[in-house]
């Protein structure tokens, strides 16, 4: 499985997805977003299950910087 925003691929090409754990650590960081976070850190190695939390910034059709912040629980 995937962690999807829809609006990644087909409307906001430039973006940028942070991942952060429970603790406010830096998990997963990457642009471009296309869809592919599957539950892996940046290295590629497997995350615990558990809460992280997500913020998606990306350039609205006006030319500004949007964010959209939101929680993912991963479950193994």
């Amino acid at each position: 499985d995937f962690f999807k925003i829809l609006c990644a691929t087909d409307t906001y090409f430039d973006n940028e997805l942070d991942i952060y754990n429970r603790w406010g650590q830096l998990v997963y960081t990457t642009k471009n977003y296309t869809n592919t976070w599957n539950g892996t850190n940046s290295y590629g190695e497997p995350l615990p299950r558990g809460g992280y939390f997500f913020i998606f910034t990306y350039v609205g059709s006006d030319g500004l910087d949007k964010v959209l912040k939101g929680s993912i629980t991963l479950v193994r």
